[in-house]
């Protein structure tokens, strides 16, 4: 191993001609803004050692595609904050919360595949509020098993909606639907 455990807040912070990063097997924690603004990184490679993201780290980069490891319990607020070419995302069932402005400004995440059940996802607290991580809930979710949903949105700020493929309407979380 690289021996580096830690990827500290900041670290890479502004390194505009960053393209790509695989961060090394036994890295455990990726700090707070850590590849932030790094306009040019379009791929990073994050091992299944790494056991948490921090706030901001990826925001504001050109990454296209992610996969966040099995063992992240959370994604963190801004993680991924204006990555405006961000079009496809794997969680694993491990992640059971969506901090507030995650994916906020990702109009580009069309495709989510999430590695658990339905049911687990719809336990998942993700926090939209003022819509900041409509993205995450808009996109077309698949599931472990592969169960497609058709068309999804927000209608609140804890509420979500589902069309599955089988014609059910699913409404989750709670709170009073906008007029």
């Amino acid at each position: 191993g690289s021996g580096v455990q830690n990827i500290g807040n900041d670290a890479f912070a502004g390194c505009y001609c960053m393209t790509d990063i695989t961060i090394p097997d036994g890295v455990t924690r990726i700090g707070d803004w850590a590849f932030q603004s790094c306009f040019a990184l379009t791929k990073a490679s994050i091992p299944s050692t790494v056991s948490s993201i921090g706030s901001g780290a990826f925001s504001n980069c050109a990454l296209r595609e992610v996969e966040i490891p099995q063992g992240i319990t959370s994604i963190q607020s801004s993680t991924f904050w204006n990555c405006t070419r961000l079009t496809k995302i794997t969680i694993p069932a491990s992640v059971t919360s969506v901090d507030v402005y995650a994916f906020d400004n990702c109009h580009a995440l069309k495709t989510v595949y999430y590695g658990g059940t339905e049911a687990q996802w719809e336990g998942m607290h993700v926090d939209n509020y003022a819509g900041g991580n409509s993205a995450l809930l808009d996109a077309t979710l698949y599931f472990e098993m592969q169960y497609q949903r058709i068309a999804a949105g927000s209608c609140g700020d804890d509420l979500r909606w589902s069309l599955m493929a089988d014609g059910v309407l699913k409404i989750t979380g709670s709170g009073a639907m906008p007029d």
